[in-house]
């Protein structure tokens, strides 16, 4: 098997039209009918899938504008134009539903193949934008770069943020920036009880639970313990400098590392899920163009991203996959439907 990059239609992933990419170190699954999720990255080095994924053998389609629920919930989405659920604040579009994790993630995309790429399109349901993307591979690295594009003679106040759900072991943890020393919260949890509250980062406050009767300071960097059912959303606070954040997985022998460009996308949301949210145990890693998940909110916290009239903008991110030891044992795979490859 050869170095480069192969990519084919599949005959279906669980049931969806899908595009396979591919090389000796990745294998990448894309749904373009279904919000060009990416289903799977296996990474063939840790025998390892990357992303949370959905349970059962067959996908349910999500119809457009649909609640983002657990059958939503799993593999790696985009957000745009906005995450909170609620309606647009200003004209033209005043009154315009914002969807729940944004729309795009429930629209088909137009796919096209073009050598080593794959490449996604899509047009916005109730704002005039366009949203590319392509998906390119080079060794253990999968680059998306995007191009948006306001197709307005107004500015548009948006949002994007990635949304991968990565799968988590034990011990595993995440790494930021020297320059992240505080956050701020987006939902009250365990230590981090007030919305919109600035804490010190790594640990918030000493409330994590008491050992031997002292008290446990929560750790933001770590996954907490399976017996402590909670989630936390937090993002950093200010614009980041630095474009990066790393999650080691331990437990199955490797880390990713997501890459962007912070001059253009410079804020970061985190989303623990242990257990809080129908049952899962992932972890969201979420560079965004703006903060603090709502069009509204991000206003108020002054971390909005308004996208002027006729504007073009570029970035990209890049997911790789490092090794931290041999892997032992056996490791989540993927499971392809059988059949000839779609044309």
């Amino acid at each position: 098997m050869g170095a480069e990059t192969r990519i084919r239609r599949l005959a279906s992933f669980k049931g969806l039209r899908a595009t396979l990419l591919e090389n000796d170190e990745l294998r990448v699954v894309i749904l373009p009918d279904q919000g060009a999720k990416v289903a799977s990255i296996f990474s063939k080095s840790a025998g390892a899938e990357l992303l949370w994924q959905h349970p059962g053998k067959r996908l349910v389609p999500k119809a457009v504008g649909s609640a983002f629920d657990a059958e939503a919930g799993w593999g790696f989405d985009e957000m745009f134009p906005g995450i909170l659920p609620g309606l647009y604040p200003d004209e033209p579009w005043g009154g315009a539903l914002l969807a729940d994790h944004g729309e795009v993630w429930s629209l088909p995309w137009r796919e096209e193949l073009a050598g080593t790429r794959v490449e996604h399109e899509v047009h916005g349901l109730r704002f005039p934008y366009s949203l590319r993307r392509s998906a390119t591979l080079e060794g253990e690295s999968l680059t998306f770069s995007y191009c948006l594009e306001n197709l307005s003679p107004f500015p548009f106040r948006c949002l994007w943020a990635a949304h991968p759900l990565f799968a988590v072991g034990q011990g595993s943890r995440l790494d930021l920036p020297g320059e992240v020393t505080e956050i701020v919260n987006a939902q009250p949890s365990p230590g981090l009880p007030s919305y919109g509250a600035r804490y010190p980062f790594p640990f918030p406050a000493p409330a994590g639970g008491r050992e031997g009767g002292a008290s446990v300071p929560i750790d933001l960097r770590e996954i907490p313990p399976l017996a402590q059912r909670a989630s936390w959303k937090w993002w950093t606070a200010g614009r980041l400098t630095e474009g990066w954040c790393l999650l080691r997985n331990p437990e199955a022998g490797y880390l990713v590392r997501l890459s962007f460009p912070a001059d253009r996308v410079p804020y970061l949301g985190i989303w623990l899920n242990n257990g809080d949210w129908n049952g899962q145990r992932n972890v969201g890693i979420e560079p965004a163009t703006g903060g603090m998940d709502g069009i509204e909110a991000a206003r108020s916290f002054g971390v909005e991203h308004l996208l002027p009239a006729h504007a073009v903008e570029e970035w990209r991110l890049t997911i790789g996959v490092e090794m931290m030891r041999t892997p032992e044992g056996g490791r989540q795979g993927l499971s392809l439907d059988s059949g000839p490859a779609a044309g």
